[in-house]
């Protein structure tokens, strides 16, 4: 039994033993307007004594602190200055990114409104350096890795790759035809037949037939019979 039960049975005993001594009985509506009220008082009550019981027994809730994962003895003093340091690197790459995509904008809506022959003669006054292979020279790509900044990497990046090293430093155009390959697969099993794009004829068929009509030459027998074939 809860104390609403208590509460409620009490209060109804008064209302009756209070009916029985009146002179004058009260009709049904009120004696359930006075029920209601005394249901309603009792909830209150009972509410008040279980809030007056249970606030000495709560306790506010605390945020644990975070466990210390750092396993050596750090100098506040000395990280506080590290921090400002790299805040401060942060701040001017930020800078002189922002600057130099304001520079690119620039520059490109200056491009928009010239004309062709002022872009060329631009071009022409600030040719761009590039380096130039040697006969049957081995090609190496500097990569598509990002590399931190740094005098290493800015060596890296300005090198030019377009320059011969080891055997590509021998002139290969002296060398027999069967030795004019590209880096060391010269007599190699599985090498490639092919040897240089203007030593090969990538033409079709067709086009041979034609300029040969075209210029009152014969076809070449074997282009004829590829073409007879194709048809």
């Amino acid at each position: 039994m809860n104390l609403q039960d208590i509460f409620s049975k009490m209060k109804q005993k008064a209302l009756e033993k209070q009916i029985k001594e009146s002179t004058e009985l009260p009709n049904e509506e009120e004696l359930k307007k006075v029920r209601k009220n005394l249901k309603n008082y009792s909830r209150k009550i009972a509410k008040e004594e279980i809030v007056d019981e249970t606030a000495g027994q709560l306790v506010p809730f605390e945020e644990p602190e975070a466990p210390d994962t750092n396993d050596f003895e750090s100098n506040q003093d000395e990280e506080y200055a590290l921090w400002v340091d790299r805040e401060v690197e942060r701040i001017r790459k930020e800078k002189n990114n922002d600057a130099w995509t304001q520079y690119e904008i620039a520059k490109t809506n200056q491009r928009k409104h010239m004309s062709s022959e002022q872009l060329i003669e631009i071009h022409q006054q600030n040719p761009k350096e590039k380096g130039h292979m040697k006969f049957y020279q081995k090609y190496y790509h500097k990569g598509a890795f990002s590399i931190d900044e740094s005098e290493k990497a800015e060596e890296l990046l300005n090198r030019d790759y377009l320059t011969p090293t080891g055997d590509d430093l021998l002139d290969k155009t002296a060398l027999p035809k069967e030795m004019m390959v590209r880096g060391d697969d010269y007599n190699k099993r599985g090498k490639s037949k092919w040897t240089h794009l203007s030593n090969e004829d990538t033409t079709t068929v067709d086009y041979r037939r034609m300029q040969a009509l075209l210029s009152g030459e014969r076809p070449r027998k074997k282009d004829k019979e590829q073409h007879d074939q194709q048809n």
